[in-house]
């Protein structure tokens, strides 16, 4: 907002050209084609270059994120897959409320929770783990696995340590600590992501080895069918794990503030949830269809 006031609708840093206006941006996404073209050296690339890793759908560009992309739309990016994990998210979500509710008793309120964003990311990111991973991390519980906590802090690490990485030339990271920093948080990221996909690969082996079938859910499945490199799936789980994280809970913490800040449509939210899914009874799939409302919130948050 405040280089559009400076600089008005279009404006050029380094080599990217920053586009603030709702007709010119639906102009660069109708022109953008069949493959992304992304910026040409980012430090999200620089990193899995550095590393000697392969990109992933987040970092991948033209073709390579088409074949990605097909391998991991499947099951996983289309709306109606949600149903396919609607069992797992709901099992977390029950967690997520017992925990909230235990930190409101806890409070000297009885009613405040203290840092919802905080919370909001342990519990995305253990549903993103439980449908990708196929496990439970602990993320909930009182005291989090020290590696669960890891992961979750090296997301704050990586975003923060990006800023300022890309703020000072590169001639600077040998004498400032940021991008050291930068590549330390994407490395426990790895770590966790490959130990993960490695137990759960040990895992299918031996089924196969047993003459079992092989049935699963995400990851089972990515794995069964061969069609991606092993650095590739790394790359792939890595990034989906993040992009779980922050952008579900940065979602669900503006969608909060929103209700908040206008409660007469909270109470409406709460009477169309009240209606499908009355006392106890959890919400399905097809109950979620059926809160408009509901969907029009979460709309306008990403707007």
């Amino acid at each position: 907002i405040i280089e559009q006031n400076m600089f008005g609708p279009l404006w050029r840093m380094g080599s990217i050209v920053n586009v603030a206006d709702n007709s010119l941006i639906e102009q660069v996404l109708r022109q953008e084609g069949k493959y992304p073209l992304r910026v040409v050296e980012n430090p999200w690339k620089e990193q899995r270059k550095v590393r000697g890793l392969a990109n992933g759908l987040i970092t991948a560009d033209g073709e390579d994120w088409y074949r990605l992309r097909a391998l991991l739309n499947k099951r996983m990016l289309k709306p109606q897959d949600a149903a396919l994990y609607q069992g797992v998210i709901n099992e977390v979500a029950t967690d997520f409320i017992n925990r909230i509710q235990s930190l409101r008793s806890a409070s000297g309120s009885g009613v405040m929770v203290h840092n919802i964003t905080k919370e909001l990311q342990k519990y995305t990111f253990e549903v993103i783990a439980a449908i990708l991973l196929e496990i439970r991390l602990g993320c909930l519980q009182e005291k989090v696995p020290e590696e669960t906590q890891k992961f979750i802090n090296s997301v704050r690490t990586m975003f923060r340590a990006l800023g300022y990485s890309e703020l000072f030339p590169k001639w600077t990271r040998n004498w400032l600590p940021f991008w050291k920093q930068y590549l330390q948080a994407w490395d426990n990221m790895f770590d966790f992501a490959i130990k993960a996909v490695d137990k759960k690969m040990v895992q299918i082996q031996k089924l196969m080895d047993a003459g079992h079938s092989v049935e699963g859910q995400y990851l089972t499945h990515l794995l069964a069918n061969e069609k991606m490199s092993q650095s590739e799936m790394y790359s792939s789980i890595t990034e989906l794990l993040l992009a779980g994280v922050d952008t579900t809970a940065n979602t669900l913490s503006w969608a909060l503030y929103s209700l908040a800040k206008s409660p007469e449509i909270q109470e409406s939210v709460f009477r169309e949830i009240w209606s499908s899914c009355p006392g106890e009874k959890i919400p399905t799939a097809q109950d979620l269809s059926k809160m408009s409302l509901l969907r029009a919130v979460i709309k306008e948050t990403l707007r």
